[in-house]
This record gives structure tokens, sequence and C-alpha cells, in this order.
């Protein structure tokens, strides 16, 4: 079977994820919370995984920050 379109453009970015990186997303200027260390890694991992056009599922322990990560990205 030979991807073609989308699919091949998404084969693409998959076989060669860093050509989809993007320089590490710092703390958002207009967010008045402070982003924790743990938090900026999972809004740099929310990152890359849209610039492939995948979706995501950001999980962890209840109460570590995931809605502002979000709101972040």
């Amino acid at each position: 079977v030979a991807a073609t379109g989308w699919l091949q453009r998404l084969r693409d970015r998959l076989a060669d994820p860093e050509s989809a990186a993007q320089q590490p997303i710092g703390q958002p200027e207009a967010l008045t919370a402070t982003l924790r260390d743990y938090q900026l890694r999972g809004l740099n991992w929310l990152n890359t995984m849209t610039s492939l056009g995948l979706g995501a599922c950001l999980a962890d322990d209840m109460g570590l920050g995931k809605t502002i990560t979000l709101i972040a990205l």
C-alpha cells in the first residue's frame, strides 16, 4: 500500500520527528501563573505532538497542574 496526500505527510513527519520539532516553549508571557519544570516539559511534549499532527492525552497524578499546562498551550 502506498500512502498519498495527508497520510504520506504524516508518515514523513513520524519518520523524522525532529524535523517537526520546534524550539522549546518557555513560560508564556500572558500567563500570570508560573509553570513548574515538569509542567513546561508537558507543555513542550504537547507542542511536539500537535506539531506532528497527532492528538495526545496528558496524564499524571491528580493535582499536578494539567489544566494550567493545557491553558498555556
